[in-house]
């Protein structure tokens, strides 16, 4: 059954982005990270019913070379209802009607959610093109001097 819902072009307030990242086991983040995170954002989508949002993607990066879809939650009561799907949608159309076309669009998918967002055409690395995508917690980083 699909969740009654609407879409607009911006992040929810800092509260709610805390919340809807609790939401999915993203760790504890404090208000300050996130209005800071919603300052650095290129483009917000969020879906609400009614006035709560349940929810959300942002795009962050250059936006000409590189961007990242950052933060792709929906509320566990809400997911399965084609709110991710119409999240990520509008933030697909809205990149193709402002970004370059040849714009890379880089994400970090969620165990399990890769088909999902085979679905809109990303591919899942490696492949015979690219390499295995990577990443590291900042305070994992080392000088690269041992394994």
């Amino acid at each position: 059954m699909a969740a009654d819902f609407t879409i607009k072009l911006a992040m929810p307030p800092p509260e709610a982005f805390k919340a809807l990242r609790d939401s999915a086991g993203w760790g504890d983040i404090s208000i300050t990270q996130a209005q800071q995170s919603l300052k650095n954002t290129r483009l917000g989508i969020t879906a609400y019913n009614g006035e709560t949002p349940i929810g959300m993607a942002r795009l962050i990066g250059d936006g000409v070379l590189n961007v990242y879809i950052q933060d792709v939650v929906v509320a566990p009561q809400y997911q399965g209802q084609g709110v991710g799907k119409a999240v990520i949608s509008t933030l697909i159309s809205r990149m193709q009607n402002t970004l370059p076309e040849d714009c890379t669009v880089g994400l970090l998918a969620a165990s399990g959610q890769e088909g999902f967002y085979s679905s809109f055409s990303f591919i899942t690395r490696p492949d015979k093109d690219y390499g295995a995508g990577m990443f590291a917690k900042l305070q994992n980083l080392t000088d690269g001097t041992s394994s």
